[in-house]
């Protein structure tokens, strides 16, 4: 009877193991990016027939942010590092094997001599509970991390966009001033062969035109490197047709206070609180440090007979002498992790509230660029260039005037182009500053 109960006590003492009642990350970081981005991450891997839906129609802003969610490679391999964790989460609850020894010995008379211990590591029992704390709070702060991974590349995906679609625009805009230019040439070449004009004018057009025709192939040469680099950040192959579509995004009418902006993101950014879960596991990891000085205390039964036949039944104590190695090393190395830590998470805000601010500057200055540009360059450059073709036509002016206020309005286009390319990538960088979306 007592034999009987003494091992169903240590089958039951050495198959508990320690159960994890978390949410699932998986689940957290897909809501966390319904609200912030309006996207759906895809654990899985990429799904070919959802991205040839969203290729059907052309490559829209929202469309590229949830490819890139399904297929962008870094993204991919942050994904994977939940799996890590959660192995962790999982290894950390889970009590050390028990160990056996057995001592049989066969003496020259009587019975044969048998001795069996069976003990387990009972320092799990005031290490573990921490332990497994210390595990959940890196399994936390990998969440955050892979949420801020996730955040990051629809940020990329959204410039990379906004670039190539910008660099479209800019081929447009240059591809119609070389077939203006090139009629330009040939009705100067008309008029030339009835006696009007001169060559030199000629000549001055023809160069204007063998120079757009260079702006021209920079610009598609870039649109194939900005296509390239979509991509890539998008995890596509380079045998697949992009073609964008839509308009570059404009600067919202009305923004909160810097102040605002910055509360918000010292709340929402996840590296924030990823530094914050790193800071309170580090913490919990020097208390685990602080109970760890006595790492092997074994105690178990044990059973023993005779040569004479009689039975015996004791229980096995055994411990590491914590002389020597008494721990303390790794408490100072915890210590010092943990004042790494807490400065870490000191730093993340003020990091966060340095990239709202510069990314409120940035953003103001492209309006206020693309606003003048818009409103008064562009202008401005339109009636010179109309001023200059009508008292042309009246032989009032030399076609000088006519090339070179083209070109100037062509400049000028092109400049607006990129200004509101560059109000694109400003709300870009503010949105993900204050964690995704702007209130």
């Amino acid at each position: 009877m007592i034999r009987t109960l003494t091992i169903s006590a240590l089958v039951i003492l050495t198959v508990t193991v320690a159960h994890c009642d978390a949410d699932d990350p998986r689940e957290f970081i897909a809501t966390e990016a319904q609200l912030r981005i309006d996207a759906d991450p895809d654990f899985d891997g990429p799904d070919p027939a959802r991205i040839e839906a969203l290729l059907a129609d052309g490559l829209s802003r929202e469309d590229a942010v949830q490819i890139a969610l399904l297929g962008n490679p870094r993204l991919r391999a942050a994904f994977a590092e939940l799996g890590v964790a959660e192995a962790d989460l999982q290894q950390a609850g889970v009590y050390s094997n028990p160990s056996i020894e057995t001592v049989v010995l066969w003496p020259p008379e009587g019975d044969t001599e048998i001795d069996v211990e069976v003990a387990w590591n009972i320092a799990d029992l005031w290490r573990m509970p921490v332990r497994k704390r210390v595990a959940r709070a890196e399994a936390d702060r990998v969440m955050m991390t892979v949420l801020a991974e996730l955040l990051n590349t629809a940020a990329d995906a959204r410039l990379a966009w906004d670039a190539a679609v910008s660099v479209a625009q800019i081929v447009s805009e240059t591809a119609d001033v070389l077939d203006a230019a090139r009629s330009l040439l040939d009705r100067l070449r008309e008029r030339f062969d009835y006696g009007f004009g001169s060559e030199l004018t000629i000549e001055r057009m023809t160069a204007e035109v063998a120079e757009t025709e260079l702006e021209l192939a920079m610009a598609e040469a870039e649109l194939t490197v900005a296509l390239a680099r979509m991509r890539r950040v998008l995890g596509m192959p380079t045998e697949v047709a992009v073609e964008p579509v839509g308009e570059l995004p404009e600067a919202p009418a009305d923004l909160p206070s810097g102040d605002t902006l910055t509360s918000i993101a010292v709340r929402e950014r996840p590296e924030v609180r990823a530094a914050d879960l790193g800071s309170s596991a580090a913490h919990l990891d020097l208390r685990l440090e602080r109970r760890s000085t006595w790492q092997r205390v074994e105690i178990g039964p044990a059973y023993k007979r005779t040569t004479a036949g009689s039975e015996l039944w004791g229980l096995v104590l055994e411990a590491e002498l914590p002389i020597f190695d008494t721990n303390r090393a790794q408490r100072q190395r915890a210590s010092a992790e943990l004042s790494a830590a807490e400065e870490g998470a000191r730093l993340a805000r003020v990091l966060v509230r340095e990239e709202v601010e510069a990314a409120l500057e940035h953003l103001k200055l492209a309006t206020h660029k693309e606003r003048l540009v818009r409103e008064r360059v562009i202008p401005a450059r339109e009636h010179a260039h109309e001023f200059a073709q009508t008292h042309h036509m009246q032989m009032e002016l030399s076609m000088l005037p006519v090339l070179e206020t083209r070109r100037e309005l062509a400049d000028a286009r092109r400049m607006h182009v990129e200004a509101r390319r560059q109000v694109a990538e400003a709300l870009v960088e503010l949105e993900f500053a204050v964690g995704g979306r702007l209130p």
